[in-house]
């Protein structure tokens, strides 16, 4: 049985070929599926607990009687949620996902039952995100920020308390790969607390290509709006490479050298 990109070695000890393609495949799907999934709604990250989600009405956001259980849990954490040393961050991609989420902070984190996030859904003016000349270790093409002037987002909002700020600054490379920017203040949220907060933003230092994310809506904009997968397939075309999308990322993600030099190009990439 031939087994597919045998030869691209894997960072895991395993007893067959066939163990192994099962981890590259994995890895590759985790690739492809950039931002990840994440709730139509707003909702609160509670750590081990998850995702719960919030009502889809802000007037009922602190309004715990006769709630689901699920909503319920959300709003009792929302209401004790201290938002004055609280900082916002639009999240211009995965960070709106608990699957990312979890990965960035609960294997740091010794009190797993105490993390609260809440991940509010506000519309922001003359901003999108737009995928940025910059590859992710296992694979991906994230996002960032950019300003565009007329056009409006619905971006998820993260509030994060000064430990969890620092935790997210430190998986995003701040000052490495990417800056964190004040963009303006939250506006006509529908929620008092959030209300008038400074909002902030991640933006690549190598700056953007110019497609947006297809996942984040976007208002009066022109700019062509693509997946995970088309983004890729544009790098591969521009880079002038005869491979697929698959051994593309797989190499990236198993091959750092390789990835540099990749990552290296991309800075003055037209596509």
């Amino acid at each position: 049985m031939t087994i597919p990109f045998a030869d691209i070695a894997i960072d895991a000890d395993v007893a067959t070929q066939e163990e192994a393609h099962e981890i590259r495949m994995r890895r590759l799907a985790f690739a492809l599926a950039y931002p990840f999934s994440h709730p139509d709604r707003s909702y609160i990250y509670l750590g081990d607990y998850g995702a719960a989600p919030l009502p889809d009405r802000t007037e009922e956001w602190l309004k715990a009687k006769g709630a689901p259980a699920r909503m319920r849990r959300a709003i009792e954490a929302l209401s004790a949620f201290d938002f004055s040393s609280a900082t916002a961050v639009l999240a211009a991609g995965s960070n709106a996902a608990p699957l990312q989420l979890t990965r960035k902070y609960m294997i740091h984190e010794d009190h797993l039952s105490s993390i609260v996030i809440p991940c509010l859904r506000v519309r922001v003016s003359d901003h999108i995100a737009c995928y940025t000349r910059q590859m992710a270790p296992y694979g991906s093409i994230p996002t960032m920020i950019v300003r565009h002037e007329g056009a409006a987002s619905l971006f998820y909002v993260n509030i994060l308390d000064p430990h969890m700020l620092d935790r997210l600054n430190h998986t995003e490379g701040l000052g490495t790969h990417y800056g964190l920017t004040e963009l303006g203040h939250i506006e006509a949220s529908g929620f008092a607390p959030i209300e008038g907060m400074p909002v902030y933003g991640y933006q690549g230092l190598s700056g953007p290509f110019p497609y947006r994310l297809d996942t984040t809506p976007a208002f009066d904009c022109d700019m062509p709006a693509i997946g995970q997968r088309g983004i890729q397939e544009r790098i591969i075309d521009g880079l002038g490479l005869d491979v697929s999308v698959e051994r593309f990322v797989l190499r990236n993600i198993y091959e750092p050298d390789h990835r540099a030099e990749i990552v290296e190009r991309l800075r003055d990439l037209e596509i």
